[in-house]
């Protein structure tokens, strides 16, 4: 974790694995965020694009250069499992 308390994509990686209960939602929102025919281009991986990370990040905490903090993290998993479970 930086010193802003922001912290970097192995971070990330290792605040979900602490808490198995998380990892199902972790992957679906891995999924949903990842780029558009993210098979053609390098890395050959299901990530986001820096674009559509950087939107995320301006329309969250008003700044494309912020970063999602352990809490956040942990919070917008649970928000995304209780939005599922949402019955219309």
């Amino acid at each position: 974790m930086t010193k802003d308390g922001a912290m970097k994509w192995s971070a990330y990686i290792d605040a979900v694995l602490m808490h198995p209960a998380s990892w199902r939602e972790a992957t679906r929102a891995a999924w949903a965020h990842r780029r558009r025919g993210w098979w053609r281009r390098r890395p050959f991986l299901p990530v986001p694009s820096k674009t559509h990370l950087a939107w995320r990040m301006e329309t969250a905490y008003g700044s494309a250069d912020s970063h999602l903090s352990e809490r956040d993290l942990e919070e917008y998993l649970k928000w995304r499992r209780a939005q599922r479970s949402i019955r219309i």
